[in-house]
């Protein structure tokens, strides 16, 4: 049995050597400490690895500013664009980011960046975009000139074209309606010619039939008896018949001389009978033919008539003036640009000269009186055809049955022939309803000084765009269309490498791009030009050399000006971005003196002239019209000028020609007019440069001032003129735009040595606490910066 006492004691000891107060205080530090030593050195590395971490980037960012500072100064000199040139960009990164990471650099700075120490693993340089691209070239173009453009550009041109808006517009509408009125009306005046003539072949063929000679129509033979004739015949039918009872009366023999006489009498009849409602049928097949014929001839003529009624009322609805809508209502929104130039009167002429427009226009009661008197001439040749069918139903019964009197027979001779003298006298005869007629389709001699001026302005139209026809069989210079070539080379190149970055985005992103630009353009009002650079040459020199008549061109001249005004005006309100690229082009790119082809005009002397179209005395040209005949261009740009020109000049002459009287005539002669003082113009251009506006207008408009607004007109900032600037930048510099970056990315890595417990630090980068990684005992982190010229 086990003492208590014992128990007890063991008890006392075993609580003593558990709760002993020796030696607390070191057991107590030793856990404090670690736990903070711990702490500590974590967070002396984790601060470490965030100088490190900025350190990095700050180095980063650095580097790809000083790389974008070497810029090709040529590029920039020459037309304003940022890129990469000169020394190589991973030389130039990799040396600053060296700079700024080594510790004498902080050392300067801060004694505890010391305590980083970082060591410069490896640096790559990443070109991120390039001028190449049409996103950034457009980016680039539009910070060039967002300042500059307006200035030059809006108060310039906006001030010096918007004053004529009003009357252009006036101008187009008045010229549209007319030139249709003209069109319709030279169509309907050859159906009722048409109805005319086929009026005259139904006449003809009445007068050149032998039933005048069968009636007779001639007075004198009537006298003379007639014997062979209807009267003739009517006449001594009486004594036919008498002659004929009494020898069937007589029992002895019949007498030999009666006999003969009826015998004469009835081959007389007989030989009458077989010829006159024969003849008579003959000229009514003719006349029924003629009449449907002319019936159709004369409702195409009314429903011709029709449409010139409806041009006239829906003139001003259905003329396409959107251009001088977007021009007034710019011109409305700016104070400056407010008013018109050209006199009220002037405009208030063009109004009434457009609502003379209806003097061309015949009311519906002309053609139902002409159908009438259609339907008149038919009826007066079937009242002699029936005439005639009765005359000869009486004379055959007559030579059937012989009988004393028959009086029908001469009555019925009789109303024949007043039946023929009337045809005869209302359609055959001098003073006839044909006449007449003919008198009212002559609308007074205009169609004749229509033809006379419309000789003339043919002439004169020929002789004025005669050299337009010398630039375009200009002799080709080896070296210029080895030049152009190769120029049109590097454009197509940079059209594809623009696809295949379409291509590359993804579908969502290239989608919206592309409908952003097609917004774009929309809301500008403009189009692309046509691809004329891929035509053949053939196509160029058509393309130049306009064919088109005076009148053709007078439309399509309108037609442009309504574009030019259009663009104006949307430039004014919201198309920024082709007023800029327009701008710029004329201001970085060369164009034709209009003196070069002063010889060419002047005696037609082009041996100078072919010699001097070479690329760079049209880089502009080339950038709105992309022909690859050296000469191709300059003619295009010139056809265009000619066009404007034109317009203004017709506009000026609808006044001028007001007192022509007739619509058509005040319309041939403005164009006239308009031919003249345009070639007046192209001349004023190749002797000073330049030509007044108008005459309403004195100010001075040079050629380049109408290559500006060519490239508005065409779409200027378009893919398709982006990559002919492009193509004559890279031929002009020898870089390759897509391979100039005008964006990079430096990428820099750099590490630092871990003082304490890296395993820990490990664990922290494993959990996602930290933008590196560790390796060993070292922490590396990379990091990557991207910047533009933008």
């Amino acid at each position: 049995m086990i003492d208590s006492s014992f128990l007890s004691a063991k008890g006392k000891a075993i609580k003593e050597l558990l709760f002993q107060r020796n030696g607390v205080v070191t057991i107590f530090a030793v856990v404090v400490l670690s736990a903070l030593l711990l702490f500590v050195s974590v967070f002396i590395d984790y601060a470490r690895i965030a100088l490190l971490n900025t350190m990095t980037e700050n180095a980063a960012r650095a580097g790809v500013r000083s790389v974008l500072s070497a810029y090709d100064e040529a590029l920039y000199e020459r037309y304003g664009l940022f890129g990469r040139g000169g020394t190589s960009s991973d030389a130039i990164y990799r040396q600053t980011v060296d700079n700024n990471l080594a510790s004498g650099s902080y050392a300067s700075r801060s004694p505890v960046l010391r305590m980083v120490r970082p060591v410069l693993e490896r640096t790559q340089m990443n070109p991120a975009s390039t001028l190449g691209d049409h996103t950034v070239f457009r980016r680039q173009v539009l910070e060039e000139m967002k300042y500059k453009a307006p200035v030059d550009f809006t108060l310039e041109l906006a001030k010096t074209f918007m004053p004529l808006s009003d009357a252009m517009k006036e101008a187009t509408v008045t010229v549209g309606m007319l030139e249709q009125l003209k069109k319709l009306y030279e169509a309907r005046q050859e159906k009722l010619d048409r109805v005319l003539g086929l009026q005259q072949a139904a006449a003809k063929a009445f007068s050149d039939s032998k039933l005048g000679k069968l009636v007779p129509a001639d007075i004198g033979k009537l006298q003379d008896g007639a014997p062979d004739t209807a009267i003739g015949i009517a006449r001594n039918y009486k004594g036919f018949a008498e002659q004929a009872l009494a020898l069937e009366s007589q029992k002895d023999a019949p007498d030999t001389v009666v006999s003969d006489n009826l015998a004469s009498y009835r081959k007389q009849a007989d030989k009458l009978l077989s010829r006159l409602k024969p003849e008579s049928d003959a000229v009514m097949k003719q006349h029924a033919e003629l009449q449907v014929e002319a019936v159709q001839a004369l409702a195409d003529a009314e429903r011709l008539n029709g449409q010139m009624q409806q041009i006239y009322d829906q003139a001003e609805q259905s003329a396409d003036i959107s251009g001088y809508k977007q021009a007034a209502a710019a011109d409305g929104s700016s104070s400056q640009l407010a008013g018109s130039a050209v006199p009220s009167g002037q405009l208030s002429d063009m109004q009434e000269i457009r609502s003379m427009g209806d003097e061309v226009i015949l009311p519906a009661s002309w053609f139902e009186e002409y159908r009438n008197e259609l339907s008149e001439q038919a009826a007066a040749y079937a009242s002699l055809d029936m005439e005639i069918g009765g005359f000869s139903a009486n004379l055959s019964d007559g030579l059937a049955h012989p009988a004393v009197p028959n009086d029908l027979l001469l009555e019925g001779a009789l109303n024949m022939r007043v039946a023929y003298e009337q045809y005869d006298v209302q359609y055959v005869k001098a003073g006839s309803k044909l006449d007449q007629r003919k008198s009212k389709l002559s609308d007074q001699g205009v169609s004749e000084q229509l033809k006379q001026q419309q000789a003339q302005l043919s002439s004169l139209w020929k002789q004025s765009r005669a050299f337009l026809h010398t630039l375009t069989v200009l002799p080709q210079n080896d070296e210029n269309v080895r030049t152009f070539q190769e120029v049109q080379a590097l454009y197509q190149s940079n059209l594809r490498f623009n696809e295949m970055l379409r291509a590359s985005l993804p579908s969502g992103d290239a989608d919206s791009n592309q409908k952003a630009e097609e917004q774009s353009a929309a809301a500008a009002g403009l189009n692309e030009s046509p691809p004329a650079a891929e035509t053949s040459d053939t196509d160029n020199r058509q393309h130049a050399d306009n064919t088109q008549s005076a009148d053709e061109e007078a439309d399509a001249s309108f037609s442009l000006m309504n574009g030019i005004f259009g663009g104006v005006g949307d430039m004014l309100v919201k198309a920024r971005d082709t007023v800029y690229f327009s701008e710029y082009a004329a201001g970085r790119f060369t164009s034709f003196s209009p003196q070069n082809i002063k010889a060419a005009v002047a005696n037609g002397d082009t041996a100078e002239l072919a010699q001097g179209v070479t690329l760079s005395n049209q880089e502009l040209e080339y950038i709105i019209y992309g022909m690859v005949n050296p000469a191709a261009n300059i003619a295009a740009a010139y056809s265009e000028l000619f066009a404007v020109r034109y317009a203004v000049r017709t506009m000026e002459g609808l006044s001028v020609c007001k007192t022509a009287g007739h619509p058509l005539l005040i319309l041939s002669c403005s164009l006239l007019y308009g031919v003249e003082k345009t070639a007046e113009d192209i001349h004023s251009f190749v002797e000073h440069g330049s030509a007044p506006l108008s005459k309403y207008v004195q100010a001075q408009v040079s050629y380049l001032d109408y290559l500006r607004l060519f490239l508005m007109l065409h779409g200027a900032g378009g893919d398709k003129q982006v990559s002919r600037m492009s193509a004559v930048i890279e031929h002009n510099t020898g870089a390759e735009l897509a391979s100039v970056p005008a964006a990079l990315t430096g990428e820099t890595t750099a590490s630092v040595s871990l003082w304490f417990l890296p395993g820990v630090m490990r664990l922290l980068g494993t959990a996602g606490l930290l933008d590196g990684k560790v390796n060993d005992n070292r922490y590396e982190t990379t990091k990557t910066i991207g910047w533009s010229y933008e």
